[in-house]
């Protein structure tokens, strides 16, 4: 995206810190940050992925579930199909052998078979029935893994105010 980077945004040089040891050892509740992201009124409009970038912790943190979703809308949401369609918002994150991993040597997740997730949820579908136009803002927030996505055709199809 094309914003800026000062103040509290998402920025390469901003750090986010733990709290100190001796902060954990008497239960003092982790900080919290805000990262606030201003999007310009021209700004193209389209779907975008956000995630923490400090170097050397990258694929950690998105194989942490530490990623998400910007949507900017703007004129390509005034045309009819789009604008008649149900914006659906899918965020695929990648776990390995079902879980956060933790980096501590090379190689480990070679062979870790991946879990994936969309929205937090392990292994969800989505519906889509005939006739129904959806618009998919699909982000893959992987590390490791390119996706390979499938649509298969399901019997049973309950799409909100329409009867079968």
């Amino acid at each position: 995206m094309h914003v800026s980077l000062s103040g509290h945004a998402d920025s390469v040089l901003r750090e986010f810190a733990p709290r100190p040891a001796e902060e954990a050892a008497a239960g003092t509740a982790e900080p919290r940050y805000t990262t606030t992201v201003h999007v310009p009124a021209d700004h193209p409009a389209g779907t975008y992925s956000c995630h923490p970038h400090l170097h050397g912790s990258t694929a950690e943190q998105i194989i942490g579930e530490m990623a998400g979703v910007i949507a900017v809308e703007g004129d390509v949401n005034e045309v009819p199909g789009i604008k008649a369609a149900t914006d659906v918002v899918l965020c695929v994150s990648e776990l390995k052998d079902g879980r956060v991993p933790a980096f501590t040597s090379r190689n480990w997740m070679a062979n870790a078979p991946p879990v994936f997730t969309v929205n937090g949820t392990v292994n969800r579908t989505t519906a889509l029935c005939p006739g129904e136009v959806q618009r998919w803002r699909l982000v893959a927030a992987s590390a490791f893994t390119a996706l390979r996505l499938t649509v298969v055709e399901h019997r049973s199809c309950r799409q909100p105010g329409r009867s079968r």
